[in-house]
């Protein structure tokens, strides 16, 4: 479609290309990658790493409030309660940590990582991702159990 005499993808690409001229400019005339610099402006320039999600549910499981993630991770509050709300560990967190197994089994997510489990057509259900995440259960098992 043509809007107003350019289509939408040129609009794009020539917004990007000032974005990019302008950053360079900014930087001294250091070369900028576009490609990083045009998924971090579909992004909101605010990503959370691996890393971040594992401690924001390990911290979670802990019994923390989305305000201390938040201001320990360098993250903002609200980006903290999505993602806790998308992974079954939003609400009150005493709450949080009695729901969340309940809900992976719910959601077909692995209890140690939160990963989706791909389950077969046929046979036994899988409870875990991986062998790594079944001994991590057992392991964290067997030392509340100590």
């Amino acid at each position: 479609m043509k809007n107003g005499g350019f289509s939408r993808k040129n609009d794009e690409n020539s917004r990007f290309l000032a974005l990019n001229r302008l950053y360079s400019i900014v930087l001294g005339g250091a070369r900028v990658d576009t490609q990083k610099l045009i998924t971090s402006i579909n992004s909101g320039g605010d990503h959370m790493t691996e890393t971040q999600k594992e401690q924001i549910r390990a911290m979670r499981m802990q019994g923390i409030g989305y305000r201390l993630i938040a201001k320990e991770l360098g993250l903002k509050i609200n980006q903290v309660q999505l993602f806790c709300k998308a992974h079954g560990l939003s609400g009150p967190a005493e709450i949080a940590v009695l729901n969340y197994p309940v809900w992976c089994e719910q959601n077909g997510r692995c209890p140690v990582c939160g990963s989706k489990i791909s389950q077969p057509k046929t046979g036994r259900r899988k409870k875990f991702c991986s062998g790594r995440c079944r001994t991590r259960y057992c392991l964290m098992k067997k030392q509340t159990e100590e």
